[in-house]
C-alpha cells in the first residue's frame, strides 16, 4: 500500500526499486482516491486481497497508519527505525 501520486506510480517503483513483485496485492492511493491513514484504503486492501484481515500484515513508521490498519483487524507493526525495515518477517 502506498500513498503516492500518478507521477510515481507502480511502474516507477517497480523500475527503480524492484520490490512490488514480492507482494500479492498492491493498493495505491492515486488508484483508489484515498490516502492513509483513512481506514477505507485499508479496506480496499482487504477487499482486493480476498483474505481475512488477520491474514494480512502491514508495517509503517506512522502510528496513525498502523492504528488504522489494526482497527480493521490487520496484523501490524510500527517500524521506528527505517534501516531495520528489512528485518520484518
Amino acid at each position: 500500500m502506498s500513498r503516492t501520486s500518478r507521477v510515481y506510480n507502480s511502474s516507477y517503483y517497480e523500475q527503480h526499486f524492484n520490490f512490488l513483485s514480492d507482494f500479492d496485492v498492491q493498493v495505491f492511493s492515486y488508484e483508489v482516491g484515498i490516502n492513509k491513514p483513512d481506514p477505507k484504503i485499508f479496506q480496499a486492501l482487504i477487499d482486493r486481497s480476498g483474505v481475512l484481515p488477520s491474514e494480512l500484515f502491514y508495517a509503517d513508521d506512522n502510528q496513525s497508519c498502523v492504528d488504522a490498519a489494526k482497527s480493521l483487524g490487520i496484523s501490524e507493526s510500527r517500524v521506528l527505525d527505517k534501516s531495520k525495515a528489512n528485518d520484518i518477517k
